[in-house]
């Protein structure tokens, strides 16, 4: 009687995976490295140095040009169903000037837009008259908006425009959905 080659491959793999497995020596899977032990690979952390942050959730970064009076402003959007995200930017002004890097809640937001000057920021994500300035802390579950201002809101604006560098980031802690959406 002829058996179908497909029956005789079958057989012939089943036999040696069974084979393959008598009396021979386990090989552990290498754990993969993970820099800073918050249970995410490396090669799967964005942020492989620092075990608050895993997963990138949304990035903004570029230069802009920021004439007196004005100011570029960014929404922080967060997933809380996450465990909490994590505000990060770095800024850099590229003349010799500062600028103010201000986080609003949205009432207070949608007054400085309107032109009010005198509208409370967010103290703890806030940096004034800066020309350098990096921040990395946890957000809480409200809507903030950043804005690189060069206006009267905390500090004088300047006589001429002003050129700013930045990055801004929102990161998932390790446990996070690892989604990664990047926008510039």
């Amino acid at each position: 009687m002829r058996v179908p080659r497909r029956e005789l491959l079958l057989s012939g793999a089943a036999l040696l995976a069974g084979c393959s497995a008598l009396g021979g020596d386990q090989t552990p899977t290498p754990t993969p490295p993970d820099s800073d032990g918050d249970g995410v690979p490396d090669r799967a952390d964005d942020y492989p140095e620092d075990p608050r942050r895993a997963f990138r959730s949304s990035t903004s970064e570029g230069t802009v040009e920021l004439p007196p009076g004005e100011f570029s402003a960014h929404q922080l959007q967060t997933d809380d169903a996450t465990g909490g995200s994590y505000l990060s930017y770095e800024v850099s002004v590229v003349d010799d000037a500062t600028v103010d890097v201000l986080v609003f809640e949205r009432a207070a937001y949608d007054a400085y837009q309107s032109g009010a000057r005198n509208v409370s920021v967010v103290d703890e994500y806030t940096r004034q008259n800066v020309s350098e300035t990096a921040l990395v802390e946890r957000l809480d579950d409200r809507e903030l908006l950043l804005a690189l201002d060069n206006t009267d809101q905390q500090t004088p604006a300047t006589d001429d425009p002003i050129e700013v560098e930045f990055e801004l980031g929102i990161a998932e802690p390790p446990g996070a959905p690892a989604e990664t959406t990047t926008g510039k």
